[in-house]
């Protein structure tokens, strides 16, 4: 585990690289973490991902958000554009300190969404959406604080879900939600993506909502388990 600083000056992103446990390893995945109140039920998850990723062979690099975590800036002077650009600086930090040909993006829950936003532009191979959020409304009137939601443009509500332009392989997976809540979601990757996947786990979402204290939240075994099994086919 390496926890390092990247970017420009005053907007820097601190950031925790995994390295592979065995071989040099040719493939890398940045993990967006979610926001807002979901980001500190949900960081241990996100270690264990990477954790997990470099135990398969693979690259991860973790990091926070502008305005969140470590990196640098308040929540008022960042807007969602910030965000994306943001993935985009993790994407090359970490094709370029590890000399990878092959990096994909992971996103839990509003990372998904991030995550989707940036990859026209990143040049990724594979993409993962780890339970996007399927109601904007109700993620912002219940877990995203005031000063988060400034953050988003005036229209994110009603623009939909996270549709846009993907890898042709996209996986999707789900932990534990209402019967039929990505249906939408789904139909639409399958007609943009050749090799779209949908895989739904036993998870429950405790640990993502926060239904006990942070150090005792249930883990996502079975969702981490079928991300790092999808990464690492060929």
């Amino acid at each position: 585990m390496m926890p390092f600083y990247f970017g420009s000056s005053g907007r820097s992103l601190f950031g925790i690289y995994e390295a592979p446990a065995v071989g040099a390893g040719s493939r890398g995945f940045v993990i967006c973490n979610t926001l807002g109140r979901e980001y500190y039920f949900a960081h241990r998850a996100g270690r264990l991902l990477a954790q997990r990723l470099a135990g398969a062979g693979m690259h991860a690099l973790r990091f926070d958000q502008l305005g969140t975590g470590d990196s640098a800036l308040d929540l008022d002077d960042v807007r969602w554009t910030d965000w994306v650009g943001c993935v985009a600086e993790a994407v090359d930090e970490l094709r370029d300190m590890a000399g990878l040909t092959s990096v994909g993006l992971i996103g839990l829950r509003l990372g998904a969404e991030v995550a989707v936003h940036a990859a026209a532009s990143c040049n990724i191979d594979r993409l993962v959406l780890w339970d996007p959020i399927p109601d904007r409304g109700r993620f912002l009137s219940t877990l995203a604080p005031p000063e988060l939601a400034r953050c988003f443009p005036s229209d994110w509500v009603s623009a939909g879900g996270a549709h846009g332009p993907v890898p042709s392989r996209t996986l999707l997976v789900s932990s534990r939600v209402e019967a039929g809540v990505y249906d939408a979601m789904v139909a639409h990757l399958e007609t943009r993506c050749a090799q779209f996947q949908f895989e739904t786990t036993s998870d429950s979402d405790e640990w993502r909502s926060g239904g006990a204290d942070v150090g005792r939240l249930p883990m996502p075994v079975a969702s981490i388990e079928a991300i790092v099994a999808w990464c690492r086919r060929g």
